[in-house]
């Protein structure tokens, strides 16, 4: 890419239209990641964004994506991530997971913070940004301290909505005056 067309911007994410605290879940064990992906699907299961989709329907999204290839992406973290045709909106949750789940990371350490985001496969697009920023703000030692350090799923919510201010890089095109998202 050329310099010129680089702009960096302040975005605050704003995940209060797709974080909610019923999809939030503190000290949590699981035997394996499919167990991770049940809870997970239960819990997007909980909005009214998925009224239309089961449960089973969703944990076989989450599977089919992770079975491409892992979202666990190295230091203790993953982001589960999928999009279902009758999701009318994004749900993104998140649950620690203090004793570790093998999540077949690319670094090969068990996940202990999970980030889930699931969408209407409509929207690629606020796909991508929600990920680019969630992945951005995890990727910061102590985000992922914060989080683990929550207690309860009250101090979990505060540590993942503190954590939710970022920025992200957005590149104009090649004249310079259109964004892509």
């Amino acid at each position: 890419y050329n310099q010129a067309n680089f702009i960096r911007l302040r975005f605050d994410m704003n995940f209060s239209r797709v974080f909610s605290r019923a999809y939030v879940k503190a000290n949590m064990k699981f035997a394996n990641r499919d167990e991770a992906l049940r809870e997970i699907a239960r819990l997007v299961k909980k909005s009214p964004d998925a009224e239309l989709v089961d449960e089973e329907e969703i944990f076989l999204a989450f599977q089919s994506r992770e079975n491409l290839s892992s979202t666990g992406f190295g230091n203790r973290i993953a982001i589960p991530h999928c999009k279902l045709a009758n999701i009318k909106d994004f749900v993104t949750g998140i649950i620690t997971v203090p004793d570790g789940v093998d999540f077949d990371a690319e670094d090969h350490v068990n996940i202990k913070v999970i980030v889930f985001l699931i969408g209407p496969e409509s929207d690629v697009n606020e796909h991508i940004r929600l990920l680019a920023a969630i992945a951005q703000k995890l990727n910061s030692e102590g985000s992922i301290n914060r989080l683990l350090s929550a207690a309860s799923t009250d101090e979990l919510v505060s540590a993942f909505e503190d954590s939710a201010k970022v920025e992200l890089p957005l590149y104009c095109s090649h004249n310079g005056h259109e964004m892509l998202n």
